[in-house]
């Protein structure tokens, strides 16, 4: 949840940071039915992208979840080029025996 240090405006305890990017919230969609019914149903019936004020939203192909980017960092897409370059699985073994050389196994 959020708070505008500027404003006071708190924003709704349903969405949540995203596990694969640090600038996307993601709901489910009944949550966010409650608060602003008219953004889903535009959602509903195949909009791909939605907009407001500060955001844009898209909801999955399962139609269970909707994320939302603020528009600041949106740059023509909803997955920056360095999350997509950023390697996933990255080996720190050889680190670890520069910054220990007594350390054997890992």
């Amino acid at each position: 949840m959020r708070v505008c240090y500027k404003c006071g405006y708190v924003d709704s305890p349903y969405w949540r940071h995203s596990k694969f990017s640090s600038w996307i919230d993601i709901t489910e969609t009944e949550n966010l039915k409650l608060d602003n019914p008219e953004l889903v149903e535009r959602l509903l019936k195949g909009e791909k992208i939605v907009e407001d004020k500060y955001y844009y939203y898209r909801i999955t192909k399962t139609k269970l979840k909707i994320h939302r980017k603020a528009k600041v960092d949106f740059c023509g897409d909803w997955v920056d080029k360095q999350e997509k370059a950023a390697p996933r699985n990255i080996d720190f073994r050889s680190y670890w025996k520069w910054a220990d050389p007594k350390q054997t196994k890992l």
